[in-house]
């Protein structure tokens, strides 16, 4: 116990220390120069050790023992300044507060490679106004009830949280659901948070009303029982990285709000149960959202809210949610959204309302929809562009000008593949242009000639021009049904625009009975007429024939007998 006292040499501890309110307490303008060295144990009924107002510790506090504070803090600084590092390879425990730091100036930050525990509140605990230089290093556990590490009530962080142990925080109060790994709560942290360890909570890192620079990296895990980071009405600079796991109940990467310079940039793996993996609501976002990674979730991969978006959105990766991909709503998006990737819904791939994106929908990869694939409602016109090396699944709906060079199937996927036979109708506000290097293919079921019947086959509608390069290409997609359609019948306005123009069309299909030739009806219409195909072999050869014969869904084997030959100079014998 020191109070109003100064004291050269410090505090060695190499054997046990008890008090039944503090084990070593220095308060009340006391000065202690050489710090305080704990090998053994420190145990007090209130605080472990207790610096307080207006105490100077010169030489910091380094422990590889034990130091206990059974109800309050382990080590305690409240109104007081330590020149020196707070250094554990031991253990630093208290039912409340591993580390507490209240008033306080500590000037060359904590390391920790052993163990700060709390039982009910966090585990490293910095509030009223501290000030920690030197930031927060962590190959240890670092664990709280309340929260891991929390900075709150005015406090300055500088050098950043680096961790590559374990942070975690479980409350033991049943009405505290969400406790935060890392919780900056009215406070600012410069130099960022840089995860490649493990960090645990209700939600993982949690920001809120608080200023962050320097950004949030992760390469390591991040797991949140509802959030993995949540951002609510604070500012962030120098982005979100992920090269790790981001894991969620509810949501990914939550900004409300908020400002975030620097952008969304996950190369790694951001999946959640329920609700959205990357949600973004009444916030500005700099920088772009580039995903290289996977993003899942059980409801949305990505939904962006009434915001802002300065960079655009650009996927190489997967992003895919149980109901849409993408959700965006009351968006601004400068640079539009640009995709080479795979973007899937079980609902819809993208879905857009209310919002303008100038630079429109790039796409060089997958879009897909269960029937779906782009729905735009309340919006400006939308260009998108399907490059040829592009594949859209699903219906286009909504104000949109299209432009398809690549695969635009009016169907339906499952398990990575186009269901044969799958129907889907668009209705295009807008133009749609097809150049010579594009395939719009349609979907056709049914049984006995049924397939003619209106929903039995698939129908793009564009209220616009739709011009149709020189022979590009149409293509038929039917089920396994054998017959589907027959010689004779059409499938009547599978193309119905405003306008229409044409060059000649070349027609593929999966049938090898009938064959289909497309005929512009009226200047605005495109109709599909099945014929029998006369190239085609029984299903039994048993004589001389020339080839291509064909193997397909309505005709799925093909016999050759000892008597049969097929015979192709020029091409395939046999097509499948």
């Amino acid at each position: 116990h020191l109070a109003q006292g100064n004291l050269s040499g410090g505090i060695n501890n190499s054997g046990s220390i008890y008090g039944g309110t503090g084990g070593v307490a220095i308060f009340s303008r006391s000065y202690l120069a050489g710090g305080i060295n704990n090998t053994g144990t420190i145990v007090g009924n209130y605080r472990g050790i207790n610096l307080s107002w207006e105490t100077t510790l010169s030489g910091g506090i380094t422990n590889s023992g034990s130091i206990h504070g059974l109800w309050d803090a382990g080590v305690a600084v409240e109104g007081a300044y330590i020149s020196g590092r707070i250094s554990n390879s031991g253990v630093i425990a208290s039912n409340n507060r591993g580390i507490y730091a209240r008033y306080a100036n500590l000037s060359e930050g904590i390391n920790n490679s052993g163990t700060i525990s709390s039982v009910y509140a966090a585990a490293l605990d910095l509030s009223s106004g501290s000030i920690l230089s030197g930031g927060i290093t962590n190959s240890g556990s670092i664990h709280g009830g309340q929260a891991g590490i929390r900075l709150g009530s005015s406090s300055t962080l500088s050098g950043g949280i680096n961790n590559t142990g374990t942070i975690n925080a479980i409350s033991l109060y049943w009405w505290d659901h969400n406790p935060p790994g890392i919780l900056l709560a009215a406070s600012n942290l410069s130099d960022g948070i840089n995860n490649s360890g493990s960090i645990y909570g209700g939600n993982g890192i949690r920001l809120t009303q608080s200023t962050l620079s320097g950004g949030i990296a992760n390469s390591g895990v991040i797991v949140g029982q509802e959030y993995g980071i949540r951002l609510t009405q604070s500012a962030l600079s120098g982005g979100i990285t992920n090269t790790g796991l981001i894991s969620a109940g509810s949501h990914g990467i939550s900004v409300w709000q908020s400002n975030l310079l620097g952008g969304i940039n996950n190369s790694g793996t951001i999946t959640t149960v329920a609700r959205d993996g990357i949600l973004l609501y009444q916030s500005t976002l700099s920088g772009g959202i580039n995903n290289r990674g996977s993003i899942y979730s059980g409801w949305t991969g990505m939904r962006l809210s009434s915001s802002v978006i300065n960079g655009g959105l650009t996927n190489s990766g997967s992003i895919y949610g149980d109901w849409n991909g993408m959700r965006l709503s009351g968006m601004s998006i400068p640079n539009g959204v640009s995709n080479n990737g795979l973007i899937a819904g079980g609902s819809s791939g993208i879905f857009i309302s209310r919002s303008t994106l100038s630079g429109g929908i790039n796409n060089s990869g997958l879009i897909a929809g269960n029937s779906v694939a782009i729905g735009i409602t309340n919006s400006g016109l939308i260009d998108i562009n399907n490059a040829s090396v592009g594949t859209i699944v699903g219906a286009i709906n909504g104000t949109a000008n299209v432009s398809n060079s690549g695969l635009f199937a009016l169907q339906t996927m499952s398990g990575g593949t186009i269901v044969g036979g799958s129907v889907v109708s668009s209705a295009i506000i807008g133009s749609y242009y097809q150049g010579s290097s594009g395939t719009l293919q349609f979907g056709l079921k049914g049984s006995n000639g049924s397939g003619t019947d209106s929903g039995n086959y698939s129908q793009l509608s564009v209220s616009g021009a739709a011009n149709f390069a020189a022979n590009t290409n149409l293509s038929v997609y039917a089920d396994s049904a054998s017959s589907a359609v027959t010689a004779g019948q059409t499938l009547v306005g599978v193309v119905r625009a405003g306008s229409l123009s044409s060059a000649g069309f070349t027609v593929a299909d999966n049938l090898a009975r009938v064959k289909f030739t497309a005929v512009t009806v009226g200047g605005n219409e495109i109709d599909l007429v099945a014929s029998g195909d006369n190239r085609n072999c029984p299903s039994v050869v048993n004589n001389s024939r020339t080839g291509p014969c064909f193997v397909a869904v309505d005709q799925t084997t093909l016999d050759v007998a000892t008597t049969g030959t097929i015979t192709n100079n020029f091409g395939n014998a046999v097509e499948v």
